[in-house]
């Protein structure tokens, strides 16, 4: 069984590829244990479909689609149907299908996105509250629970 499968539009691997050298240069090492951040190097347009580090949902970052659910340990396999799009998961010996459009999936630049409309809600939501003159014990908490919410966000990034 070959380490790497290319199509006209799609390259599959298990871990990862080396960019500095050709497909048919790849070693089987690398190609099948590296953990590294390959994936920002690629400059290819092809889709590349792997696995082997294992994540709580589907990624993509630059054009690698990262399918590896950690199986071994929570029992749940994706798999991918390119040409229809189609994504299957199995869990607990159920089959999910669903239409799988890469576009969908949460990118790095979505999930920055996401993050910044988090604390620009967190701050207008903050203000509008220390506008008020009075505040109900509810909204007293809420708002403290607010501020605290903001500064773990602002720790985490």
């Amino acid at each position: 069984m070959p380490h790497i499968v290319e199509t006209k539009n799609h390259l599959f691997v298990h871990a990862g590829i080396d960019f500095s050298k050709s497909l048919q240069e790849q070693e089987k090492e690398y190609v099948l244990w590296t953990r590294d951040k390959w994936y920002e190097k690629n400059k290819s347009e092809k889709k590349i479909f792997y696995g082997h580090t294992s994540q709580n949902k589907i990624t993509s970052y630059n054009n690698c689609i990262n399918l590896d659910s950690g199986s071994f340990y929570t029992n749940i396999l994706n798999c991918v149907e390119s040409k229809n799009k189609i994504l299957y998961t199995v869990h607990d010996k159920k089959v999910i299908k669903k239409k799988f459009e890469i576009e969908n999936i949460n990118t790095e630049e979505v999930r920055k996105k996401e993050y910044e409309n988090l604390l620009t809600d967190y701050k207008e939501y903050i203000a509008e509250m220390e506008k008020k003159d009075v505040l109900s014990e509810n909204e007293k908490k809420n708002l403290k629970e607010a501020k605290e919410n903001f500064e773990t966000l602002i720790k985490l990034k």
